[in-house]
């Protein structure tokens, strides 16, 4: 739950011990004030993923340590202009969808520490709850925050690329 406040945004934490409860407006749990920034819910992320893809055409980078493959996706990534693509995961991939992801172009890098869901292209990063796998997409609660690469500070992206740098290790 939040509200505009002043270019701010209010959240109220929403969650205690794992559990999710109603709130009603003056109740004090656990109230934090950030930025004002995108934060979508799991239907907004994945089609913000899917236009990540779409409009990808210099770079595209997928960090999720699941993956398992819908066929939207797959058609997404056939349509993809990317000259460099990407794919960063952890857990082992069925063997069709490895075997198109490497077919589409996909550079494929496994890294036991994976735990980051971050989606880029040239000119937009979200940083997600979301795994690219078909369950998550249709199932779990998710959230995201989306940002445009000219909005971030240089100092943030370093720090984006430092985790890049790492994981691809």
């Amino acid at each position: 739950m939040y509200t505009q406040i002043k270019g701010l945004v209010k959240i109220t934490v929403i969650a205690k011990n794992g559990i999710r409860k109603r709130i009603k407006k003056n109740n004090k749990i656990a109230k934090k004030t950030f930025n004002l920034m995108d934060i979508l819910n799991r239907i907004d992320t994945y089609r913000v993923i899917l236009k990540i893809i779409a409009e990808a055409n210099e770079s595209l980078v997928l960090i999720s340590p699941y993956v398992k493959l819908n066929n939207e996706l797959k058609k997404c990534f056939v349509n993809c202009k990317a000259k460099n693509k990407t794919l960063i995961f952890r857990e082992q991939i069925n063997y069709d969808d490895y075997k198109f992801l490497q077919s589409v172009g996909f550079s494929l890098v496994r890294n036991f520490d994976l735990h980051s869901k971050i989606y880029l292209n040239h000119n937009e990063i979200l940083f997600s709850s979301m795994n690219l796998y078909d369950y998550s997409i249709t199932n779990n609660l998710e959230s995201s925050v989306l940002l445009q690469q000219n909005e971030v500070k240089e100092s943030s992206l370093k720090v984006i690329q430092e985790i890049l740098k790492n994981i691809r290790k």
